[in-house]
């Protein structure tokens, strides 16, 4: 089965709008199924991630052909952009907009506003972003969107920061990391799903402004 993840960065789904669009009560799921081509099934799970398989409802076997990284034949390929189109519907019907992946990304830059009234700039035209100051221009935090694969074992896109630090010892690489893209020396990461508490993360950004002033 397999979690769906870059096609809902930064979209939250609602319960209300997937069960009005067809999903149905499973225990602590919610479930859509719908037939594709000939004798395959997809469905499509919601259980706080959303999931989605292909089965062959006449073995019961999963179609997992569609998931090869491999070069994927004329009918394997039409039954992956039926899968996509479907998966992208739901998402588009059934979620809003959000400014962030995470709750805590949104409590970080309400705090570094707040503090220092300053906001995240997007120098590179896409979604990452940094934070400076107004004075020398220099960074004292990054937002960006890496896979969780470029820093642990975990997969899936995640949202993280990169600040400045004058103590690398503080690195564990479970709640805090080299910098990614950064001097390892002098930077640290932190992966901005709640791993770390709101307050420590808070001091981290006092001290990365400071040492940037």
């Amino acid at each position: 089965m397999k979690e769906i993840v870059k096609e809902l960065h930064k979209r939250k789904l609602s319960k209300d709008k997937l069960i009005s669009y067809g999903f149905i009560k499973n225990s602590n799921n919610l479930i859509y199924e719908c037939m594709l081509d000939g004798d395959l099934k997809l469905e499509v799970i919601y259980d706080n991630t959303l999931k989605r398989r292909v089965i062959d409802i006449n073995t019961n076997d999963e179609y997992v052909i569609i998931d090869l990284n491999n070069s994927l034949g004329l009918y394997a390929g039409n039954i992956k952009d039926m899968v996509d189109n479907k998966i992208k519907d739901i998402i588009n019907n059934c979620s809003d907009k959000e400014d962030y992946m995470y709750e805590q990304t949104k409590d970080i830059f309400n705090y570094i506003y707040k503090t220092y009234k300053e906001e995240l700039e997007h120098p590179w035209g896409d979604e990452n972003g940094v934070i400076r100051h107004k004075d020398n221009k220099k960074w004292y935090i990054a937002l960006l969107y890496v896979n969780k694969s470029k820093l642990t074992n975990e997969e899936g896109l995640a949202e993280v920061i990169d600040i400045k630090t004058d103590n690398i010892n503080i690195v564990d690489n479970k709640t805090i990391f080299n910098g990614y893209h950064m001097n390892k020396k002098s930077w640290i990461t932190i992966i901005l799903d709640s791993r770390l508490d709101n307050e420590i993360i808070y001091s981290l950004i006092d001290n990365s402004y400071n040492l940037t002033k």
